[in-house]
């Protein structure tokens, strides 16, 4: 875990826009920990719906 939170990552947000590559909600070159100040899994799958 110690790892994953320093290792840099990509990430993407909703595609609003442009669902398929290139996303208009993405980011590289960041780690975790500095990207964000809470992450949460839940351990539940749902099917994909509209916002």
């Amino acid at each position: 875990m110690r790892e994953w939170l320093r290792s840099p990552v990509a990430t993407r947000g909703l595609a609003t826009e442009t669902p398929e590559p290139p996303y208009d909600s993405y980011a590289t070159g960041g780690t975790v920990r500095q990207w964000f100040d809470l992450v949460v899994h839940c351990h539940a799958v749902t099917p994909a719906r509209p916002l």
